[in-house]
């Protein structure tokens, strides 16, 4: 964690997608994610019975529609 060479700080990001409407929706932000910050999510998750798929991070054929929106960040 810290700050980017350029001054920034880095952050990590919590959003779905519904890819086929095309909207985002911002779960959570954090700089110093610890196991709080998923194990709330994972019950959210659970409770609603969702369908989640996980995607390796850093690859960009997998994250196709994730990768783009931290670039733009």
């Amino acid at each position: 964690m810290g700050s980017l060479k350029d001054g920034r700080t880095e952050v990590y990001v919590f959003f779905f997608i519904e890819i086929g409407m095309r909207r985002v929706h911002l779960a959570g932000v954090t700089a110093h994610p610890d196991s709080n910050y998923t194990d709330v999510f994972d019950t959210i998750l659970a409770s609603e019975r969702s369908n989640v798929i996980r995607t390796p991070a850093r690859v960009p054929n997998a994250n196709a529609f994730a990768e783009p929106m931290g670039a733009h960040a």
